[in-house]
């Protein structure tokens, strides 16, 4: 009798807890079969993944109309044993998965609106949401513009710098303001927003410099600012995201200014969307690389299971310093379409093609045809699926 009142005295205890706290799991499974090619390459034939996540949130009832809330958001790979897809937008490189590398975070939502603190992706996402469209299906990265040729900066033989990274900025606070009429508006601050921000690998400052320092990742910080809007048939959008390295010293610690303005209109069956992007960097010797780039999408309902989607995004040639450096601008375009098999499952096919004119070095996102050369082109045919739990 005495074990049997512990026990429901234990469970008593474990329960309330439980019942205070509503824990959700979920994600995304999107495994497929893709051919890329680069320009003297031979084409290679791949099982890939799409960014699969396994994600936990939670949120609990504080009074007073809070709410604790929290996100592990966890990005792993289906095709190989080493773990996720690239991010970078660079080589396809993958690493070891670890916990909570997506979007994670912890914070407090209330009537005056919602904080977080943590990591999460900002700027080039709110490109995404307007264009990318069904890619987000059964779509693979390389389709992805906003990720891509829309958050790259290059020319002149130089290497892409990503704004924003075109994935999770860290060591993050973000605030997003609740819905006054058809308007919300996001403010997020990071401390520092590490080595792949501003595309240097290491870096030397604290004033020493040589190899005691060479770990040590690129300080800096980055605010990004944002407007939405939504009224019927039509959204927009406005960002505007800084990002500035502490000390700049080294070739690979560059500054960076972006600009997003975007809307959608959807006509009954088809959803049209257009970007205009305006993207800066500034290196250690003060050169100042400008471009322009715009994008638009089409998605359309060809039947209550089958979406057909279009993209189409160029962008200008670079201005250094208020210079134009000929021949330094690019193109992309998907086609695809998307069949959904139920709510949650999807199938999809996307071809996908980035042509760099002959000073450009533009590359897909999150490619595995390896870093581009000056001219290089890009192809991508794509088979997936993408099941949600």
């Amino acid at each position: 009798m005495k074990l049997r009142t512990l026990a429901a005295a234990i469970s008593a205890g474990l329960a309330v807890p439980a019942m205070a706290q509503n824990v959700t799991v979920s994600g995304v499974f999107k495994p497929g079969f893709e051919v890329t090619k680069r320009t003297g390459q031979n084409g290679q034939n791949q099982v890939v993944d799409n960014s699969s996540r396994f994600i936990l949130s939670g949120s609990e009832d504080l009074g007073g109309g809070l709410r604790a809330i929290f996100q592990v958001d966890t990005r792993f790979a289906t095709d190989n044993t080493t773990g996720q897809q690239a991010s970078d937008g660079g080589a396809g490189t993958r690493t070891a998965t670890e916990i909570g590398n997506g979007n994670t975070w912890a914070g407090i939502t209330g009537p005056w609106g919602e904080l977080r603190v943590g990591k999460n992706d900002l700027h080039y996402n709110e490109m995404g949401v307007l264009l990318d469209g069904s890619t987000n299906l059964a779509g693979n990265l390389e389709a992805s513009a906003s990720a891509g040729i829309l958050s790259q900066v290059t020319g002149n033989g130089a290497a892409a710098r990503t704004i924003a990274m075109a994935t999770r900025t860290p060591n993050l606070i973000k605030y997003d303001s609740p819905k006054m009429g058809p308007w919300t508006f996001t403010a997020a601050y990071s401390s520092s927003i590490g080595a792949s921000a501003t595309g240097g690998a290491t870096d030397t400052r604290d004033g020493a410099g040589g190899a005691s320092n060479a770990a040590k990742t690129n300080g800096g910080s980055a605010n990004n600012l944002v407007a939405r809007y939504a009224q019927g048939p039509f959204s927009a959008v406005g960002s505007y995201w800084t990002a500035k390295t502490e000390n700049r010293q080294t070739a690979g610690d560059i500054d960076q200014r972006g600009i997003v303005i975007g809307g959608r209109v959807t006509l009954g069956a088809t959803r049209l969307s257009a970007v205009y992007n305006d993207s800066q960097t500034k290196t250690v010797a003060g050169v100042r690389n400008q471009r322009t780039a715009y994008g638009v999408s089409l998605d359309h309902d060809l039947s209550s299971s089958m979406i057909l989607h279009f993209n189409y995004s160029v962008a200008g040639n670079l201005e250094v310093d208020n210079v134009t450096a000929e021949n330094t601008g690019a193109d992309h375009m998907t086609l695809g379409v998307s069949y959904l098999l139920s709510k949650r499952t999807s199938a999809g096919f996307y071809w996908t093609k980035l042509d760099n004119k002959a000073n450009a070095r533009y590359q897909l996102f999150n490619t595995t045809a390896g870093a581009a050369a000056n001219g290089d082109t890009y192809t991508s045919a794509y088979l997936g699926l993408r099941h949600a739990f």
